[in-house]
């Protein structure tokens, strides 16, 4: 049990149970709706019913907070609990729209779906049929065998911690005063934009984030939806909740672009996998695996942010 200590003295008992965490499904469908981050109701009855039909399991000792998956949402009520004890109630929030938006936008569905393997498939043909280790630099060449989805999971990332966040910066500004204090200590100041400097890379590099959770993945994916897709973040966030969208950038692939796409998917793929090793999640694939050299991860946020 936990005792979270609020504001003005007043004393909360919150259990993180499987009866709060479905009481916050539709929470955030409410919110998707309201924001207009989703506008067709089709669609949000969709989301309805996936969400609803999640298997929620408890699990101990595990190194984040909750992952989903198509069918199933695992989460540590300890290690919540006491993230809330700094954060405030915000956090609980945070954590589960975070995985809710994993689930409904198109990115993770090609990762995670029922018809991953087909979309995957289709892609990775069209990839293909652009991209040969000829066609690449030679400082790229390395990077040839690194595997594009992990950067896809990425972008993944990128648009759950957005959506989160826009939400509970939402919810947090039409509470009353009290209320706002109980629901966030500090201001919600995680989610100003600050530079950080990320130690996944050698040297060390200084960015520009708003995300509380993986900062490293906003400038990068900033900079590869400018690079490619010509729209504003916020449009291709709402863009991957309401079309396939990973399906039509592919599909739109031609030879001036595909190779390009591909050898940057990797380089994202190089810094999400440091990222993860970083927060305890994995550990490195293989010994000879380019993640294991910081210098190959700064040479990926330079490709990244500068080429």
């Amino acid at each position: 049990m936990l005792l979270y200590i609020a504001t003005k003295g007043v004393i909360l008992v919150i259990l993180v149970t499987e009866r709060l965490i479905r009481s916050k499904i539709d929470e955030y469908l409410n919110w998707i709706s309201k924001t207009r981050l989703v506008t067709d109701q089709k669609l949000l009855d969709k989301y309805s019913r996936m969400l609803n039909n999640l298997q929620i399991k408890r699990i101990y000792d595990a190194p984040g907070d909750a992952q989903i998956g198509y069918e199933s949402l695992y989460y540590c009520a300890e290690n919540i609990e006491q993230q809330m004890v700094y954060h405030g109630l915000y956090y609980l929030d945070e954590v589960f729209f975070h995985e809710f938006s994993h689930l409904i936008n198109s990115f993770h569905n090609a990762l995670a779906g029922p018809n991953r393997f087909i979309i995957r498939d289709a892609i990775s043909n069209k990839m293909d049929e652009f991209t040969t280790p000829e066609l690449l630099e030679e400082s790229d060449r390395l990077l040839f065998n690194q595997d594009p989805w992990l950067g896809v999971i990425l972008l993944d990332e990128y648009i759950a911690q957005s959506v989160a966040q826009e939400i509970v910066k939402g919810k947090n500004s039409e509470l009353d005063f009290f209320d706002k204090e109980m629901y966030s200590f500090n201001g919600l100041k995680e989610f100003n934009l600050i530079n950080y400097t990320t130690r996944v890379c050698e040297p060390p590099i200084t960015i520009p984030t708003t995300l509380a959770d993986y900062p490293e993945f906003d400038i990068c994916a900033q900079r590869f939806i400018s690079k490619y897709l010509h729209i504003s973040p916020s449009e291709f966030i709402k863009k991957s909740l309401n079309e396939d969208l990973l399906r039509n950038i592919i599909n739109n692939l031609d030879t001036n672009t595909a190779g390009e796409i591909y050898i940057d998917l990797c380089y994202l793929g190089l810094i999400k996998e440091a990222v993860s090793i970083s927060k305890g999640h994995k550990q490195a694939d293989r010994p000879d695996d380019p993640v294991n050299d910081k210098r190959n991860v700064n040479m990926a946020f330079q490709r990244i942010l500068i080429k």
